[in-house]
């Protein structure tokens, strides 16, 4: 026998204001809502098209050598040069009258003209064996790239 529901037992169709979240219980809306919100906002950026990086980045990358310095950073730094150039003075293998310092939060920086590619060399060496050199960034010159070491004290 076929039993045939009457309009009394049809479910009642009220609207509601949560028309999405019919199915959850009253009292789990509000998660239910955070839940899928936080995974939205982790889903729809994954759905982006990825392109190779051509262009220069977005962000901000501060250049140390341009950077303010602490009062502590500032004397370390001043102190640090002073070895520098003591040691340069006294070694004679580097000519140091074309070479110019700047240290910024321990990064020396040589500037300036050497004579060849052996007192390049020198020069950056001489300065990376100093205690509390953090880096050396190199922008010597070479006046004349195609020589080799000759010592004056030998002719």
């Amino acid at each position: 026998m076929i039993k045939i529901k009457s309009a009394t037992d049809a479910p009642d169709f009220k609207e509601s204001n949560n028309t999405g979240l019919n199915w959850a219980p009253q009292t789990l809306r509000p998660l239910v809502s955070c839940i899928l919100f936080i995974l939205s906002c982790f889903i729809i950026p994954g759905c982006a098209s990825h392109k190779a990086n051509t262009g220069s980045p977005v962000y901000y990358q501060s250049d140390r050598e341009q950077s303010t310095r602490s009062p502590a950073t500032f004397v370390s730094d001043t102190v640090l040069m002073a070895r520098i150039k003591s040691k340069l003075m006294s070694d004679d293998m580097v000519d140091n009258t074309g070479i110019h310092l700047k240290v910024r939060h321990g990064v020396v920086y040589l500037d300036g003209w050497v004579a060849d590619t052996y007192q390049h060399r020198m020069a950056r060496d001489l300065v990376r064996s100093i205690d509390g050199v953090a880096r050396v960034v190199s922008r010597l010159q070479i006046a004349n790239p195609g020589t080799v070491f000759i010592n004056p004290d030998i002719r």
